[in-house]
């Protein structure tokens, strides 16, 4: 009994002294990326935990650029000149920025350090100390790597060389930890395991020059609602894919090619990862004609080539009603719709041509307009109109297929009996 209490003692004076100093992540935002230390780009990152284990790392997509500034056009930001870091083909220039929460309770100063893998679970320094950590608890620390001490850091892995050409693409795994050495310099081999070093944090860094230079999706329609317009397209991904784009062009000029590089174009989130979809274009102005097109941006922040362009006019709903004269289903779809295309034909190469047709008509243009104010303020009964519209669309399609079947399966009886 002594001796298990003895043991449990020991293991709990072990575990507080492990946990005496500490580094953590501040947010699951705090990743950046500078090229002139004036301007910062903010990272996409993955998080799975805490990342102070090596099996579940932090995962942030850094960007570089070319010596050439191929990469330039493809960026969905704006900046990237000083936001973007660059290879030559030598050496890195840009700065990676965490924004880290350190903790120390030693008794005595430590000292924030970055180590890189280098290959199985040997692993090298890649700064000297980032930073003093005193008497602290969670206290905000930044950590800046200056990106060609990974070119330095002798680590036969990353080869900075590679980085001058538009499909380089490399991944590392970095470590930030305290130490009680303050000597310790670039290159220096370093322990990181269950004993050493412990308490520390893992990032995996993926680095990026690829250009997804050609177009992956197809816009196949463009239909103009209330200040809004929907896109219609279809495609096939790319790696790292991270959201649907679409840019948009209110003025004279026609959307084409690279990544929204243009006078008076915007870029939009559709609020989609579909390869294949319906969404909306929000916040346009009515009467204004835009050419679009859609495209992938991957999760270095560049997109692809973007698609064909095809135009629309976002239409008042008072506009779009007097237009198409369909009132009940133009008011629960405020857009030009398929389903609402389908009834007017009905109405136009079918109900005009016989006399109880045209009296529906004409009693329909006499009561519908009243009811359409109501119809568009309330969301739940657009939503009831477009749902028995499309369920009356979809029957309307079947019912000569179901005629056949049922007279197919009579002859059939008939041939039996």
């Amino acid at each position: 009994m002594l001796k298990t209490f003895a043991i449990f003692l020991v293991s709990s004076i072990l575990s507080l002294a492990h946990a005496a100093t500490s580094v953590r992540y501040y947010t699951d935002v705090d990743f950046y990326s500078t090229n002139a230390g004036a301007s910062y780009l903010t990272l996409n990152v993955e998080t799975s935990g805490d990342g102070s284990s090596s099996t579940a790392p932090h995962v942030a997509y850094l960007p570089i650029r070319d010596a050439s500034d191929n990469q330039l056009p493809y960026f969905t930001f704006a900046g990237a000149t000083n936001k973007v870091p660059q290879g030559n083909g030598t050496t890195l220039t840009g700065t990676l920025r965490v924004n880290l929460k350190t903790t120390n309770s030693d008794g005595a100063d430590r000292y924030l350090y970055l180590a890189v893998l280098d290959s199985g679970s040997a692993y090298q320094i890649a700064t000297t100390s980032m930073a003093t950590i005193g008497q602290v608890t969670d206290q905000t620390t930044t950590a800046d790597l200056n990106l060609n001490n990974l070119c330095d850091s002798g680590i036969t892995q990353f080869n900075c060389t590679d980085f001058n050409t538009t499909t380089a693409q490399k991944e590392i795994t970095l470590y930030y930890f305290l130490s009680d050495s303050s000597t310790l310099v670039i290159g220096d081999p370093v322990t990181i395991d269950s004993s050493n070093n412990t308490g520390g944090v893992f990032l995996k860094l993926k680095i990026s020059q690829k250009i997804n230079s050609s177009a992956t999706l197809t816009l196949t329609d463009l239909r103009p609602g209330d200040k809004q317009l929907t896109a219609i397209y279809s495609g096939t991904s790319i790696t790292n894919l991270k959201r649907i784009v679409a840019c948009i062009n209110g003025g004279a000029n026609t959307v084409q090619a690279l990544g929204c590089t243009f006078d008076n174009a915007l870029l939009k989130d559709v609020d989609s990862t579909s390869l294949s979809a319906e969404v909306k274009i929000k916040e346009l102005t009515n009467s204004l004609t835009y050419s679009v097109s859609v495209g992938i941006e991957d999760k270095f922040q560049m997109a692809t080539f973007m698609s064909n362009a095809l135009s629309a006019t976002p239409l008042a709903i008072e506009a779009l009603l007097a237009k198409n004269q369909c009132y009940i289903l133009s008011a629960g779809f405020q857009e030009e719709h398929p389903v609402v295309e389908y009834y007017k034909h009905i109405r136009d190469h079918y109900l005009k041509h016989f006399f109880l047709g045209k009296m529906f008509i004409r009693w329909y243009y006499k009561t519908a307009p009243q009811y359409t104010s109501y119809i568009i303020a309330s969301p739940k009964v657009a939503y009831t109109i477009r749902v028995l519209a499309t369920a009356g669309f979809y029957f309307s399609q079947m019912i000569f297929p179901i005629m056949v079947c049922l007279f197919g399966l009579y002859l059939i009886r008939k041939r039996k009996a």
